[in-house]
Order: structure tokens, then C-alpha cells, then sequence
């Protein structure tokens, strides 16, 4: 029955992600990275060529490869009403999650010896390695890789996580730093003897413990829902399910819009960027990918088009906010024209822009010689009256209709 289950589960989870897959790596993307690989590929060479033995190689590669190992969860494939109808057979869903283990391992792998690969260049330019000690850490890093699966899905079993968590980033650290700090065959052994007994101890403190449906449920609901975000960006996702929060602290953002009938969608789009993780999060997070490119690129027209691609992104992934309130019964209850619905988003997206060119154009300065910042400014400035009165409002009407 088990074994039934997690071929149905996974052949229904394939099915789903090739269905938005196809629409994610259309035409449009692919170009938009190949160029970004290109261009980033291209740097990080030219780059390699400017380090020396000072560059702290080591930490580097300690700290990449600790968060990217740490990066780990067990994809059980399980759905809310498992909560109900599975924990009565618990004791007979033991070969469903020992696949869900093996199928997690196998699949978030490809990331490490990615990561792997690509730093690995960077160490050889300043402390060069011996072939064999390169191919004994490519497997010592798939088997820390395996460790990692098996101390989340044996820490997620106690009800008290905060001992095992801490264990599991404890054992990534020393693993990962004493085989650079210490580039010897016996350093790769007594990570591995380590990371063994780390292990034998949080099976050892879960072993009195069932299984938490309920926190797994919440984990793979949460982990399906940031695939669907991204997915969103593309096309309709009806799986997605968004999330807020109260950011009492963020009330002054809105407190000063007048109350006055004209700006009662101006009043919730300001209200709902501010609370929902989806969007005032990916605001965070590509500005400050933005500004990290900025201040370590030198090439003043490398970073210029790498500051227009994120820029873009921000507003292109903001484009379905707009289908936010799109079939809330309370809008129709509005005694304001629908119209507003639609220009109230618009002046909040250029608002958004705004913040995040002026954060741009601040750093921009600060980095590059005040003529370079100039142009840099000026072609940043442009790209953002372009997008904002040209494209955002063409493409507006597409998204909603009857507005």
C-alpha cells in the first residue's frame, strides 16, 4: 500500500511540476539566462585572474558550502488530509518515507556538487589541490549531503527541535571547515567519524518519538507554495496559497493616506505589499542581490545591465499582485469606481520601482566614479519611466479584465 502510494504521490508530483516547468523556461527566460550565466561566467573568470594568497579562499568555501548543505528537507510528498487518514498506519508507512528520504537526497544533491564545482576554481587559483584530494572531497561532500537528509528527517521527529538543529549546523561547520583548514586524508576521516556520531545520537533522541504529521504537512505545503509563487510569475498557479503577517512595526508606510473615498485601493495595495511575504519579500531579496552585483562588480557596464535585469524582475514578479483582489466578494461592495482598482496598482508598482532605483542609484554612487555613476544613473532612470508609464500599464490591461 505504501509503496503504491509514494508511486501515485510522485508520478502525480512530476506531472505537475512538468506542467509549470513548460511554461516557466519558455523562449522569453531562457534568453534572459543565458545572458545572466554568460555575463556572470564571464566576471567570475576574470575575476579569479585578480586573486592571490591573501583572498580568504578558505572561509569562502566554509561558509558557500555550510549554508548550501544546511539547505535541506525531506520532500514527503504529503497532503493535509494525510493528517487524518495516514497516522492510523503510521507503523506501515515505513518504505513510503524511506523513498521520500532516498527521492530527497537525489534531488536537492545536483545543488552541492554545483556549488561544489563552481567554487572549486576559486580554491585551485590560490591554494591549488592535489586530483585526488578533489575527488575524495566531491564524495566526501555527497556523503554530508546524505547526513543532512537523515538529521532533518530524525529532528523534525522530536517535538523539542532546537538541540538537533543546532547539532546538525554544528557538525555542517566542523565538517565542512576541517577539511579546508586542515587539507589532509585523515581531516576527511574525522569529519566523517563526526558527523557518524552526530547522527547516532539524533536517531538516538527521536527514536522515542512518532512521526509529526502535522509539522511535516506544514513543511511540504510550504515548500510546495514557493514553487508555485515562482511558477505564478508565469501563469495562473490555483495552488497557491499566499501568506501574511501583522509588520505592526510597517504602519507608518500607510498611516498618512488620507481616508478619504479616491484612496481606498491605494490604502489596501499599500496594506497588502506591506503584509504579504510573497511580494514585500521578493522586494527584499532582489534589491539586495542588486546592491551585493553593484558593489563588487567593477565593470560599470556589466553592473548597469545586471541592475536593469533585477530591476525588471522586481517588476515583472509584482505584475500578479494585481489578481490579489481580483474575485473578492468584499471589492464588489466598494462604492468606488472599478477603474481605480487598476491605477491605484500602478501607482503603487512605480512607487515600489522608485524606492528600489533610488537605493540603486544611491549605492551607484557610492561605488563608481561620480561621471560613471552619471550615465549609469541616467540609463537606470530611463529604464524606469520607460517600464513603469510604457510597459506596466499595457500589460495591466491584459492581466485584468473588465477594468
Amino acid at each position: 500500500m505504501a509503496n503504491n502510494l509514494w508511486k501515485s504521490r510522485l508520478a502525480d508530483y512530476f506531472k505537475d511540476l512538468a506542467k509549470y516547468l513548460r511554461y516557466i523556461f519558455n523562449d522569453h527566460l531562457v534568453l534572459v539566462m543565458v545572458f545572466v550565466v554568460g555575463a556572470l561566467g564571464f566576471y567570475y573568470s576574470q575575476w579569479l585572474k585578480t586573486l592571490d594568497a591573501s583572498f580568504p579562499v578558505n572561509w569562502v568555501m566554509i561558509v558557500v558550502l555550510v549554508l548550501v548543505l544546511s539547505l535541506t528537507q525531506v520532500n514527503t510528498l504529503l497532503k493535509s488530509a494525510d493528517a487524518v487518514y495516514l497516522t492510523v498506519m503510521e507503523t506501515r508507512m515505513a518504505s513510503y518515507f524511506k523513498k521520500s528520504i532516498i527521492f530527497s537526497f537525489f534531488f536537492q544533491l545536483p545543488l552541492v556538487i554545483v556549488a561544489f564545482i563552481v567554487l572549486l576554481p576559486m580554491y585551485q587559483q590560490v591554494k591549488p589541490f592535489a586530483g585526488s584530494y578533489i575527488l575524495m572531497l566531491l564524495v566526501y561532500f555527497i556523503l554530508l549531503k546524505a547526513w543532512n537528509v537523515l538529521m532533518w528527517w530524525h529532528v523534525y521527529k522530536q517535538p523539542v527541535r532546537t538541540v538537533g538543529i543546532l547539532m546538525q549546523w554544528l557538525g555542517n561547520i566542523v565538517a565542512v571547515s576541517i577539511v579546508f583548514l586542515i587539507p589532509q586524508w585523515w581531516s576527511l576521516l574525522i569529519g566523517v567519524v563526526l558527523t557518524i556520531a552526530i547522527l547516532w545520537m539524533t536517531m538516538k533522541m527521536s527514536k522515542p518519538y512518532y512521526i509529526k504529521w502535522e509539522t511535516l504537512i506544514v513543511k511540504e505545503e510550504a515548500r510546495l507554495n514557493r514553487f508555485y509563487r515562482f511558477a505564478n510569475m508565469f501563469t495562473d498557479v490555483p495552488h497557491l496559497k499566499n501568506t501574511t503577517k501583522k509588520r505592526a512595526w510597517l504602519n507608518w508606510c500607510y498611516s498618512g493616506i488620507a481616508l478619504v473615498q479616491k484612496n481606498t485601493y491605494s490604502y489596501l495595495w499599500r496594506r497588502a505589499f506591506i503584509r504579504t511575504d510573497e511580494f514585500s519579500g521578493l522586494f527584499v531579496r532582489l534589491t539586495l542581490i542588486g546592491l551585493v552585483i553593484i558593489y563588487f562588480m567593477s565593470n560599470a557596464t556589466m553592473a548597469i545591465l545586471l541592475v536593469l535585469l533585477f530591476s525588471y524582475l522586481t517588476g515583472f514578479q509584482m505584475l500578479p499582485m494585481i489578481r490579489l483582489y481580483e474575485n473578492h466578494p468584499m471589492r464588489e461592495l466598494y462604492p468606488v469606481p472599478m477603474k481605480l482598482y487598476r491605477s491605484s496598482f500602478v501607482t503603487l508598482l512605480r512607487g515600489i520601482m522608485a524606492v528600489q532605483a533610488i537605493i540603486f542609484a544611491v549605492i551607484i554612487t557610492i561605488v563608481f566614479p561620480l561621471n560613471t555613476a552619471a550615465w549609469m544613473i541616467a540609463i537606470l532612470v530611463a529604464f524606469y519611466l520607460f517600464f513603469t508609464f510604457v510597459y506596466v500599464p499595457s500589460k495591466i490591461k491584459k492581466l485584468v479584465l473588465g477594468f
